[in-house]
């Protein structure tokens, strides 16, 4: 995250709007008491003057991502992904862990470490303020663009639990994906 433009929210802003010079481009924080109705996709709706009547908005299931275990694992492998809107690595896995979906999604209570976020902190919360006065200076900043929310008071003992509960995690979903190729190979 650090080493690409991945958290840099005003640069990704900014090349949209260079994008889309013409289309009047706004932006909104997506956070959760600023959505129309707490819904991420009924105030996309909104916004796009969409009729959200109607519309299936149970949608979790059908964009759900890989647990963070997972993520910090193939960041480790710089070329696992052909580009950033790959999927195949995701299906795969998903193909070879037919057993494992709880683990594959799982959500952590902790899911960066103190030195992540200590460093998250450090790289972008000048960028993110900027961002915050250039498109929402009315909402709050703690609220919308800080990240000092994501600093918890962790102790060693905490970060070496969260730590071992995804390596226990991880090797559950490899028993899974071993398991499954011996099966194929039978």
């Amino acid at each position: 995250m650090i080493n690409t433009k991945f958290c840099d929210f005003i640069f990704i802003s900014e090349k949209l709007k260079s994008y889309y010079p013409n289309s009047g481009f706004r932006l909104s924080p997506l956070v959760r008491k600023y959505l129309t109705n707490g819904d991420l996709l009924e105030d996309f709706c909104q916004k796009a003057k969409i009729k959200f009547e109607g519309l299936i908005n149970n949608i979790e299931d059908s964009n759900s991502g890989l647990s963070s275990s997972l993520c910090s694992s193939f960041s480790k492998i710089n070329t696992i992904y052909a580009d950033i809107h790959d999927q195949s690595v995701k299906q795969s896995i998903a193909n070879l862990t037919p057993n494992s979906k709880k683990l594959r999604d799982k959500h952590y209570d902790f899911d960066l470490s103190g030195n992540v976020i200590s460093e998250l902190i450090k790289v972008f919360e000048e960028k993110n303020e900027l961002l915050w006065k250039r498109y929402f200076p009315k909402l709050s900043f703690e609220d919308t663009m800080s990240l000092r929310f994501l600093r918890k008071n962790l102790t060693e003992i905490d970060d070496l639990k969260n730590k071992i509960e995804k390596l226990e995690d991880l090797i559950a979903i490899q028993m899974d994906m071993i398991l499954e190729l011996e099966k194929k190979n039978r």
